[in-house]
């Protein structure tokens, strides 16, 4: 959440910097009107905006679903209509003190700002974790990753690159990569595995069974790794992109009984 603050009035401004500090709500001061203060934002935290900059910035801000604007002090109430007729639902309170009455009302306003934000979905959630567990990947030609996932827990990570103990693809471990071998060609000289087929080992390496669970992939498996999926019992497959050749894997799910759906839904 963003709540910029727009005054003139230096004493009323500290005293709702203040209020809103012992709240946890972050002050930040804008360095210049040319500064893009969004790049300064922390997502983990809530700010209010204050300094003699704040009105340029609003203007950078004013589309975000988490920004707020307040103003303050006697002198500004001329410009709220202008400020409203500009701004809209963004300008949502105007102080003129910081008494008991007008503290609580942005309290109640803060709370309201603070509750307002979006959660992703399951599937937003474990996917955009499996595009962080890809970026692990060794192998030099494509990062992918799978999760597993059982009662919405993750119990299994995977991602592409060569056996454990053996060099990384990216330091020259893999013959066919480091050669830049066309694609579908020299499969015979590759030593790396498949993030499916880690995620699915690296379960059974520690003794967890993945039976009714769901995978989550960058890219939608290739038929080694669907027979895998298949026989270790997994029930879901939920992919971000098409892997080349990818058809009959899908099929073969299909017919097996296990369900695959590309997230998001392509267009």
């Amino acid at each position: 959440m963003i709540v910029a603050l727009l005054t003139d009035d230096f004493e009323l401004e500290k005293k709702i910097v203040e209020f809103l500090r012992l709240r946890s709500i972050y002050e930040l001061r804008p360095a210049s009107s040319n500064e893009d203060v969004a790049a300064r934002v922390d997502a983990n935290r809530h700010h209010v905006l204050t300094g003699p900059h704040v009105e340029a910035s609003v203007r950078r801000l004013e589309g975000r679903s988490d920004f707020r604007l307040v103003t303050a002090g006697a002198a500004l109430r001329d410009r709220l209509t202008e400020l409203r007729a500009d701004l809209g639902p963004k300008v949502v309170m105007h102080m003129e003190s910081a008494g008991q009455e007008e503290l609580q009302s942005l309290k109640q306003l803060v709370i309201e700002a603070m509750s307002s934000f979006v959660r992703p979905d399951w599937d937003a959630y474990f996917m955009e974790i499996a595009r962080v567990v890809a970026r692990r990947g060794n192998c030099m030609k494509r990062q992918i990753a799978a999760v597993v996932v059982r009662d919405q827990r993750i119990i299994s990570t995977g991602y592409n690159g060569t056996p454990r103990g053996a060099r990384n693809c990216n330091e020259g471990g893999c013959p066919r990569c480091n050669s830049l071998a066309p694609s579908g060609t020299d499969l015979d000289e590759c030593i790396c595995n498949h993030a499916e087929e880690n995620a699915i080992t690296q379960a059974a390496y520690h003794g967890i069974s993945i039976k009714g669970a769901t995978m989550y992939c960058t890219y939608s498996p290739c038929l080694h790794c669907t027979k895998l999926i298949i026989n270790a019992g997994i029930e879901q497959v939920v992919y971000n992109a098409d892997y080349p050749m990818a058809s009959r894997s899908l099929s073969l799910l299909a017919e097996c009984g296990v369900r695959a759906r590309r997230y998001p839904v392509a267009d």
